[in-house]
């Protein structure tokens, strides 16, 4: 009977692909097991956006340009932090001593808190869009038909004082609005 008497290098090619066998084992289990019941996610945000972690409905941290890794049950919202224009024609209102007139705006809106803007409201633009229209009745109301027809620059002004809270509370930086149409309509007389 022979004894086998293995070098030192053969040993050490055994246990190498042995430990090689092991991993691609273990590397098929892995997958599968992530495939079966979901694993961590890899999400990419790029430079001009933001992102927000959510575990739910919960906000757990916002995130900047890059690639991170997403844990299990979470999600990751991409929020574009680039400036959106807006155009809001012909609205018609009423001056606080009854003038009706036709206003059309103008301007440039950015996502200024990312946490904000997904977790405040299902539409945060529609939600400041609103705000935008009420912000511009109540401006105009407070001014009187005189005050109108002298200038327009206070119309703006008011609403930017009514606006800027109300749109930070949705994640909305206003940056820019202007007055791009103001046009006397008529007299409406109180029956």
């Amino acid at each position: 009977m022979g004894i086998l008497v293995e070098s030192g290098a053969e040993i050490a090619v055994g246990v190498v692909v042995e430990l090689v066998l092991a991993a691609i084992v273990l590397s098929v289990c892995f997958l599968l097991f992530v495939r079966i019941f979901g694993g961590p996610k890899r999400g990419r945000v790029l430079p001009f956006q933001a992102g927000v972690i959510l575990d739910g409905q919960r906000v757990i941290r916002t995130v900047g340009p890059g690639s991170h890794w997403i844990g299990l049950r979470r999600t990751l919202v991409v929020c574009d932090m680039r400036p959106k224009p807006f155009h809001i024609a012909g609205v018609e209102c009423i001056t606080g001593d009854g003038l009706a007139v036709r206003i059309s705006l103008g301007g440039e809106y950015r996502v200024g808190d990312p946490a904000k803007f997904i977790s405040e409201s299902a539409d945060a633009f529609g939600a400041f869009y609103l705000e935008m229209r009420h912000s511009l009745n109540n401006a105009l109301s407070e001014m009187t038909s005189s005050g109108f027809l002298s200038g327009h620059p206070q119309i703006v002004a008011r609403m930017k004082e009514l606006l800027v809270p109300k749109s930070a509370h949705l994640g909305i930086e206003l940056t820019q609005l202007d007055l791009l149409e103001a046009i006397p309509v008529g007299w409406l007389r109180p029956l």
